[in-house]
């Protein structure tokens, strides 16, 4: 990481060298003077060695306070909030934050079976009020459906069938709904290689890893504002409205 120097660092950091200098200077004249006055040697050496002691330990506490501030400035730089050693742990969290929620929801993954059956009925109460939802998921049955389920280890068609039902309780939401635009459902086909879950200004995201299901994959939480959530936010824009990418249909016929 790229090290920015601030003048008050800049400033702290002559403040103390001038004083290990001092101090070695006052050591020095205190082991010249012995021979004439050692009173005064001793005095010099023990206030030397105190400020060299000082300045000793002042530079080292300085280069740990330095350390910890870049790592804060960088956590708020970026604006992350949480790492979860597991999605469904960060699902935990997801759910205390979903009570916040009012206006939007993007959500980009696979089946979200897992969110389905804990959150649908509270999602249904929220899209009745007005909550806007946006879903970018995988066509069902693309390759990349296949693929995901063999990384996981999972059954045959078990992934594709959660789309399915991902397709079907959208189309619950729709009616729900006090706008047409008010939900919507598009299809990639293409890897799906991050897990997206923005509510209002949350935001959730992990990778979705080979020989590990998606609820067991490390997760992060990046609040608005901060260069994480611009950049995940920017991303699932820049897919929703790219044509060549998202779909608002699969290219096989859904309930061949």
């Amino acid at each position: 990481m790229r090290r920015f120097y601030r003048l008050e660092d800049l400033n702290a950091e002559l403040v103390n060298l001038v004083s290990f200098l001092s101090g070695a200077v006052l050591i020095i004249a205190g082991m010249v003077f012995r021979s004439y006055d050692e009173n005064t040697s001793v005095i010099l050496i023990s206030v030397g060695s105190s400020i060299v002691a000082s300045a000793v330990v002042v530079f080292l506490s300085s280069r740990y306070l330095t350390r910890y501030r870049e790592i804060q400035d960088m956590i708020e730089h970026w604006g992350i909030v949480g790492i979860f050693r597991t999605r469904a742990a960060m699902n935990t969290r997801a759910d205390l934050t979903l009570t916040d929620l009012k206006r939007e929801l993007d959500l980009m993954g696979f089946g979200f079976l897992a969110f389905r059956h804990s959150q649908g009925a509270t999602m249904e109460a929220k899209v009745r009020q007005g909550l806007r939802v946006r879903i970018l998921t995988v066509d069902p049955y693309s390759q990349y459906v296949t693929q995901r389920e063999q990384d996981e280890g999972g059954v045959k068609g078990q992934i594709t069938q959660t789309i399915l039902d991902l397709v079907h309780w959208v189309e619950r939401l729709k009616s729900m709904s006090p706008s047409p635009e008010g939900v919507q459902l598009k299809f990639c086909n293409s890897a799906m290689i991050q897990s997206y879950y923005r509510q209002d200004d949350y935001l959730y995201t992990g990778p979705y890893l080979y020989g590990k299901p998606s609820q067991q994959t490390i997760s992060f939480e990046f609040k608005k504002g901060g260069l994480g959530y611009d950049y995940w936010a920017s991303h699932f824009e820049s897919l929703w409205n790219d044509a060549d990418f998202a779909r608002d249909h699969p290219a096989a016929t859904l309930g061949r």
